[in-house]
């Protein structure tokens, strides 16, 4: 305790005459909380983080009272304006509760502004003097630099390989707020990282000594980042803590190793024909580009298509496979021909290389492009960005049955029946313009139609063959368009499709094939040699090849019955007594496993033993298919057989079963 007689606060809230002051030391502040003791600036986390506190201490006690009788008030004061922060008591005996804490008020400080701001502390004794203390001064600074805006980007930076890795140096502006003792952090990164992790510690961190200020990177630095678009940001740190927002990012190139050489014109496949018309377009141009010394993975490619970028950029990647094959889009290609251009264009094919954003190269090429479109077009928009593939504005073509119905050939009206193709020949087409149809996808040969002087505007009609068109087409619903190709012009259009309801081919299923079969002066026959399949087989059956089903129109989960019957003789008298016992028809549920063919058994013992008597030994055995599609009952034709199920003494001796 200082016993100097000199006051060097104002009372605080006087409530009578002091007639003597002695002077306290002053308050003290942990050093972990200071930022620079020449100045005394606190750490800025002190103020301003809700769970960090603002500590002085009062480091010894004053003369405290000799009696219990007595206690004295300590105040923490804000100077100048005298403003009382806390209030404690002592009495004797509270010597060892020094040094004494108190803690600043969160809710104070965030009332003070910025600047020098001077603490001290007021003792009232309990016998009616005051004591004041010497002042603390300290100075709280809560504003980064730039204050909220991001600091201004580095100067530029000059494309980095492995020529001048070694030299390379930013440069941090000037700016209006420095102080002493400021640093800078600075991040070399990936352009493509949007947001720094706030562990990530920067690649670079000095004091700032001038502004502008020029700052070296390392090898390592940008041999750790390596190739790529890099973004340069950084952010200032004033002695106090505060931390500027980061700068807005100065980008910079980096192609690292030996750089790519031998670069080749790429290749247009499709160009090879002479042209690019529009089914290329549509199924999509491919741009090969051909091997190149010293490519990286992380190379990248892109594909300009006359004044189009075709592509973005795409990485090589680690397979090294050549050619690099690019798919540019129909919008692409109409983009750079126009919707209504006309003609053959000379189109330039380019792609450019680049080690990170460092650019290593173009070549090009030159294609023939003919994208010009002919017919109708739709009144209100007539120039889209990319005809449509089918033109909905020409007319479809109706196909009338023989019963009369259009676009519906029924069973069994129109069974074995040709039909007619009606179409109005479309106004905007011109003579000698070539129409070809199609019945479900594929070309009706000889229906070739050559659009004649005054035709456009009328209608003409074809004949659609039963025979060659219909019936090979078989039932279902069935898309009939045309297409139509002008002499001038590569690009052929298309019509929408009619759909036809094709009812009228009757469905007849191929009769199932018996296996085993001996053949024998002119016969097929089944014999005890047919009832076994191999050496080891000790289940004696008849066994009937049944063809795959998917054909008919069946699925899995369709039925079919499958028929075995029997009849007596050799039908040369034309008796055809059934076989008694011998009738087997059973109802079989498709599934994976059969639905595509399938082996059945007729168990000898139960259906087939029984053709054979002493006094009739020969009989005929017959077996069908039948089944319901589409509403409608099918059945193959029988196929027969002869059977002979014995050994000339009796019937065919059986093996013994397991």
């Amino acid at each position: 305790m200082n016993d100097n007689e000199d006051s060097v606060s104002a009372d605080v809230n006087p409530v009578a005459p002091r007639v003597r002051r002695a002077t306290l030391d002053a308050l003290i502040v942990d050093d972990k909380l200071i930022a620079d003791r020449a100045d005394n600036t606190v750490f800025r986390k002190y103020l301003a983080e809700p769970d960090l506190e603002l500590v002085v201490i009062v480091e010894d006690p004053w003369q405290l009272p000799g009696s219990t009788l007595f206690q004295d008030e300590l105040k923490l004061i804000h100077l100048p304006s005298g403003n009382a922060l806390s209030s404690d008591f002592f009495t004797k005996g509270d010597e060892t509760l020094f040094p004494f804490p108190i803690t600043v008020p969160k809710d104070f400080i965030e009332s003070l502004g910025e600047g020098v701001h001077t603490f001290g502390y007021e003792v009232e004794h309990g016998h009616g003097d005051f004591s004041d203390s010497l002042p603390l001064t300290l100075i709280f600074d809560r504003k980064a630099p730039y204050d909220q805006t991001p600091p201004k980007k580095m100067a530029d930076i000059a494309p980095v390989t492995d020529a001048n890795k070694d030299k390379v140096v930013i440069e941090l502006p000037d700016y209006a707020d420095f102080k002493p003792k400021d640093k800078v952090g600075v991040w070399w990164l990936d352009a493509s990282v949007t947001e720094i992790p706030e562990d990530l510690d920067p690649h670079i961190a000095v004091e700032v000594t001038s502004r502008p200020q020029n700052i070296p990177v390392s090898k390592a630095v940008i041999d750790d980042a390596g190739d790529g678009g890099i973004a340069v940001v950084y952010v200032l740190i004033d002695k106090a803590g505060n931390r500027s927002n980061f700068s807005f990012p100065t980008y910079v190139g980096v192609a690292l190793g030996a750089l790519p050489a031998n670069l080749k014109a790429p290749v247009v496949p499709q160009a090879a024909k002479g042209r690019i018309i529009k089914d290329d377009a549509f199924a999509g141009v491919i741009v090969q580009v051909l091997a190149f010394d010293n490519w990286k993975p992380k190379d990248e490619l892109r594909v300009i298509w006359g004044n189009q970028p075709a592509s973005e950029w795409r990485a090589m990647s680690d397979t090294g496979t050549f050619p690099v094959e690019f798919t540019l889009s129909k919008e692409v290609l109409y983009a750079d021909y126009g919707v209504d251009g006309t003609g053959e264009k000379d189109t330039v094919v380019t792609y450019e290389l680049r080690r990170g954003t460092v650019p290593q190269g173009t070549m090009d090429t030159t294609v023939k492009v003919n994208l010009e479109r002919f017919g109708p077009v739709d009144p209100v928009d007539p120039e889209p960005e990319v005809p449509d593939p089918e033109n909905q504005y020409l007319e479809k073509v109706t196909i009338t049955s023989a019963s009369g119905e259009d676009n519906h050939l029924t069973d069994p009206d129109d069974e074995f029946e040709d039909a007619t193709l009606t179409l109005v020949i479309n106004a905007t087409l011109q003579a000698k313009d070539v129409l070809t149809f199609y019945w479900g996808g594929a070309l009706i040969a000889g229906l070739e139609h050559e659009v004649q002087v005054g035709e456009p505007g009328t209608t003409i009609t074809k004949t659609v063959s039963w025979d060659d068109v219909i019936k090979p087409g078989r039932n279902g619903n069935v898309p009939v368009h045309y297409r139509v190709e002008r002499p001038s012009n590569p690009n052929p259009i298309r019509s929408l499709d009619t759909n036809v309801l094709v009812e009228a081919v009757g469905v007849y299923p191929v009769q199932p094939e018996f296996l085993g079969v001996v053949q024998s002066g002119g016969l097929t026959l089944l014999t005890c040699q047919s009832i076994y399949e191999d050496d080891d087989d000790t289940d004696p059956a008849v066994r009937v090849q049944v063809d795959d089903l998917t054909q008919y129109g069946l699925v899995v989960t369709d039925k079919i019955t499958m028929h075995w019957s029997a009849v007596h003789g050799d039908g040369e008298d034309g008796s055809n007594d059934p076989v008694d016992g011998a009738l087997y028809e059973p109802v079989i549920t498709l599934d994976e496993t059969n639905i595509n063919g399938f082996v059945w058994r007729i168990p000898f013992e139960t259906y087939v033993k029984q053709v054979y008597t002493p006094a009739q030994p020969e009989g005929r055995g017959r077996v069908k298919i039948s089944f319901t599609v589409g509403g409608k009952p099918r059945e193959s034709a029988v196929r027969e057989v002869f059977v002979v199920m014995h050994n000339g003494i009796g019937s065919c001796p059986l093996r013994p079963k397991p």
